[in-house]
């Protein structure tokens, strides 16, 4: 699965305040949950503007 890596390099940025040992267990649950956000925003994308299609009509 390919990374934004903006994304991911903001969340390295957030976790670069943490202790080392800290940091590679949080970095993966944070790419967990990114990629799970970004599923759900290309669903949001994908249904939204048939939503407001629908309200013009």
């Amino acid at each position: 699965m390919g990374y934004n890596h903006k994304l991911t390099d903001y969340y390295l940025f957030v976790l670069g305040g943490k202790q080392m040992e800290d940091r590679d267990k949080d970095k993966e649950l944070l790419i967990n949950e990114l990629m799970g956000l970004h599923k759900k925003i290309a669903e949001l994308e994908y249904v939204m503007p048939v939503r407001n299609t629908q309200r013009k009509k």
